[in-house]
């Protein structure tokens, strides 16, 4: 597991992504990974959760955890 905000790169799985939406498998394959954040936060009801997101590193966590509640 990564740190609170921390950068994380993901890789496309294109065999099930050419199952199901084989019109931009190409594009995938030309863009390799998508970069993205994990930000984890605790709800009004204690409950926790966790937000995969790859919004620009310059809003803040605290200002999309805003955008939820």
């Amino acid at each position: 597991m990564t740190k609170q905000g921390e950068p994380v790169r993901l890789s496309p799985r294109l065999v099930k992504i050419e199952e199901n939406h084989p019109e931009i498998v190409e594009e995938l394959k030309i863009k390799e990974y998508t970069d993205t954040r994990i930000i984890s936060s605790v709800l009004p009801s204690d409950n926790e959760i966790a937000l995969i997101t790859n919004l620009p590193f310059q809003i803040r966590a605290e200002e999309i955890e805003n955008l939820i509640f």
